[in-house]
């Protein structure tokens, strides 16, 4: 907690504002206690910044129009760290709207694209891009391709290993934060794929830096013991089934990296779930041999969205790519 510190307030003398959106006013988890809105605080929030001297505001939210009222009202004054904001208009694929909390195990489908490793690697090389990046951008590709008339942010959601930086590079426990990286459509459709790997490539540099992985750390170790207070309180079930229902499908890709068989070949596979709700797509690639295989996971019948990352990944150059339905 305490790099977190030193990472987001850096010593300024800070205002600390908390201002719930989503569930207090939609869900009215509040009752009859109403949460003040942004206008009513303002005047309160500038009259504390004026007697006390603060520097910054910090805005913990995680309602997205109350963060963006606050960013016209304090500007380059005000830090809010936010992840997941409820209202935050992100493409979700339509066809997982089933409107069920949970998913039914029969609809949900799993595929296994298989890719050589040297076409993979070779292309990858050849724009200056790595299996995640590339990846990446061949799954936005495919998004498009199945929706042209998407205009909204195409977000891809990443587990970003922490074991390093935490002085734990020898733990077998795997200590992950996530990123959160937005494809704008108009860039999928008008920028090359050197670029969109460049772009990709350049914010998880910066996500991954040691102060970024750091103050993550920390948000995280926050929420944990948010979880754990609520545990203690009885209140944890009803606060993860309202997550639960306000949960849009998400699009996620987890890199395993290399794994080294000997003499097992291509016997020994390797998966891991992180935190992938049935209606959403979750990407598993592990490289084996010398083959990439990349499991797909969705909640959904329909396998329009692998045929399309199975074609844009063609277009990338892999011909030795194949496609077979998994359980």
């Amino acid at each position: 907690m305490d790099e977190y510190y030193d990472a987001v307030l850096g010593g300024r003398k800070t205002l600390g504002v908390l201002i719930r959106g989503s569930d207090y006013l939609a869900v009215g988890f509040g009752g009859s206690r109403k949460m003040a809105t942004v206008e009513q605080m303002t005047p309160k929030i500038r009259q504390w910044v004026a007697d006390y001297g603060y520097e910054k505001v910090f805005l913990a939210t995680e309602d997205s129009d109350i963060l963006a009222q606050m960013k016209k009202e304090f500007g380059r004054d005000m830090i809010a760290l936010a992840a997941g904001m409820v209202g935050e208009k992100t493409f979700t694929p339509p066809e997982f709207t089933s409107g069920e909390m949970f998913g039914n195990r029969p609809d949900c489908r799993g595929y296994c694209l298989s890719v050589p490793s040297s076409e993979m690697m070779g292309y990858a090389k050849s724009i200056g891009g790595s299996p995640v990046s590339v990846l990446s951008v061949a799954l936005s590709k495919a998004v498009q391709r199945v929706h042209p008339e998407n205009a909204l942010p195409i977000k891809i959601m990443y587990p970003v290993s922490i074991r390093k930086v935490m002085g734990n590079s020898t733990s077998l426990v795997h200590q992950v934060v996530f990123a959160q990286y937005k494809f704008d459509p108009s860039d999928v459709s008008g920028k090359s794929n050197q670029e969109l790997n460049a772009d990709f490539r350049a914010y998880l540099r910066q996500f991954t830096s040691e102060p970024s992985i750091r103050m993550n750390a920390g948000i995280f170790r926050s929420m944990c013991e948010g979880y754990t207070k609520a545990y203690a309180y009885g209140a944890l079930d009803n606060i993860c089934l309202e997550q639960r229902k306000s949960a849009n499908a998400s699009l996620e890709i987890s890199y395993l990296g290399t794994l080294h068989t000997g003499d097992y070949g291509k016997r020994i596979r390797m998966t891991a779930f992180h935190v992938m709700p049935e209606n959403g797509v979750m990407v598993q690639v592990t490289e084996v041999g010398d083959t990439f295989y990349i499991d797909w996971y969705q909640g959904m019948h329909e396998a329009t969205y692998v045929k399309a990352m199975r074609d844009a990944l063609i277009g990338m150059g892999m011909k030795g790519l194949s496609l077979e339905r998994v359980e």
